[in-house]
């Protein structure tokens, strides 16, 4: 893992410009937010910086890059631009100094013009899009790979995973249910879009998989979630060991994924050439809240809303 810190960080700040990010929310957030700072990073020939400050205070999710083989420094208050609470010199940084200059996300969907941005940046949105790092693929997909090897309850799993045809199915409740906000703007995907997504999946791969489920409540899922398929209620990693089950999930040769970027990314992060993956076609409950740039095409959407289903982008009853 490249990341660096300390006085190491403080000269190479010196030295050259920094493509600086702001880094919240779950870990699925977060790996958005590292993939667009390191795609303006490699536009612009500069140095990815990290903002964790959100995370000393305590928070819902905990910083969970570090997991990964990421290439970054992380920033402190010297490298840094001032904190909102430190508001006189959050101020003259954002009216007067504009050094780094703040990038802040405008809408939900691909923004093109983000990628243009020059100099010394410093990022501040979700940018919940693969086209922001697109060019760099490849070089994402090597970057987030594991650290440290899975544990022995893990390895089992992934053993049992590898064995046969897999499908990894991800509930995500949470916040978006007990957050009457959260609630409002997300909204959760009901049993039926699984049933269908599983049975999409088993059309086309004509054999009977296994079903692999994880969720941040597994016990809903359990009372839930019946296929026609032998499942497993995936429930040994706690939220701790998030990067745990996104490797697991990943290895499943097959993805039906909630509207949640954390099974999103275990969707992208299957290297499995084959592989199918269904996602929801309405990701936000929120009518107005919409995002044309999430889903890539050659993903299965299923419109759980007016009980039908999308395939590559083509109704079918």
């Amino acid at each position: 893992m490249k990341v660096r810190s300390g006085s190491t960080q403080d000269s190479l700040n010196q030295r050259q410009s920094l493509v600086s990010v702001a880094v919240y929310g779950g870990l699925g957030n977060q790996l958005f937010q590292y993939a667009v700072g390191r795609a303006l990073a490699e536009r612009n020939s500069s140095k990815l910086q990290l903002d964790l400050r959100h995370f000393e205070s305590k928070r819902a999710f905990s910083y969970g890059l570090d997991n990964f083989n990421i290439d970054a420094v992380v920033g402190n208050d010297r490298s840094l631009p001032p904190s909102k609470q430190d508001r006189l010199r959050y101020l003259a940084w954002r009216y007067l100094s504009k050094n780094p200059q703040m990038v802040r996300e405008k809408n939900l969907s691909f923004d093109p013009t983000i990628l243009e941005a020059k100099g010394s940046l410093y990022l501040q949105g979700y940018w919940q899009s693969y086209r922001y790092f697109a060019e760099i693929s490849e070089q994402i997909g090597r970057e987030l790979t594991w650290v440290n090897p899975p544990s022995d309850l893990n390895e089992s799993m992934l053993n049992r995973i590898r064995s046969g045809p897999s499908i990894a199915l991800h509930v995500r409740r949470g916040d978006y249910v007990t957050n009457p906000q959260a609630n409002q703007f997300h909204g959760t995907c009901p049993p039926h879009y699984y049933r269908i997504g599983v049975q999409q999946i088993i059309e086309q791969i004509q054999c009977k998989p296994t079903v692999f489920v994880f969720s941040d409540d597994l016990q809903w899922a359990v009372e839930n979630i019946h296929t026609d398929c032998e499942s497993v209620f995936v429930s040994h990693n706690d939220s701790r060991a998030a990067h745990e089950d996104l490797r697991l999930m990943s290895a499943c040769q097959h993805q039906v994924i909630s509207n949640s970027t954390f099974s999103w990314w275990a969707a992208w992060l299957n290297r499995n050439p084959e592989k199918l993956v269904v996602a929801p076609a309405r990701w936000f409950a929120a009518s107005k809240a919409r995002n044309e740039d999430l889903i890539p095409e050659n993903w299965i959407r299923i419109d759980h809303t007016k009980a039908i289903h999308h395939l590559n982008g083509k109704v079918a009853a």
